[in-house]
């Protein structure tokens, strides 16, 4: 029975393998994929952060912050309508207390 159930996963491996090797040569990806690096600040960016770091030492500096991760909205009147709203924007830089960011 053990040698049944070995030829029958070999046989599907087998089967599933060059399967699964076609359809990544189909898809394109063996190639060196179109990305490239990008700075994620701008250079009027890159100067402010760096004032920040220097004018704020005793908090921490954000940089490409989501909106929904630092505000949150009420429960209630159009809870997901006011979401939505902030939910795609970003903050360049923020600040924020160590011992806010940190406190257990």
């Amino acid at each position: 029975m053990k040698w049944l159930i070995a030829v029958i996963v070999v046989a599907v491996l087998g089967l599933l393998v060059p399967a699964a090797l076609r359809r990544t040569k189909q898809s394109g990806t063996e190639g060196a994929w179109p990305f490239f690096a990008k700075k994620p600040l701008s250079q009027p960016e890159q100067v402010l952060y760096f004032r920040l770091l220097h004018a704020l030492p005793e908090h921490i500096v954000l940089a490409q912050v989501q909106l929904s991760r630092i505000l949150g909205v009420k429960k209630g009147d159009n809870y997901q309508s006011w979401l939505n709203r902030i939910n795609q924007l970003s903050a360049t830089l923020s600040s924020a207390p160590r011992t806010l960011l940190f406190s257990p």
